[in-house]
C-alpha cells in the first residue's frame, strides 16, 4: 500500500514537473519573439 501511494505521488509531481516545464518553456519562446 506504501509503494503504491509513493509510485502515485511520484508520478503526479513528474507529470506536475513536466506541465511546469512546458509552461515555462513557452513564456520563454513567447518572450524571445517579441
Amino acid at each position: 500500500m506504501f509503494a503504491m501511494v509513493m509510485t502515485w505521488s511520484g508520478a503526479v509531481v513528474g507529470m506536475l514537473v513536466l506541465a511546469v516545464m512546458v509552461v515555462t518553456g513557452l513564456l520563454v519562446d513567447s518572450e524571445q519573439q517579441r
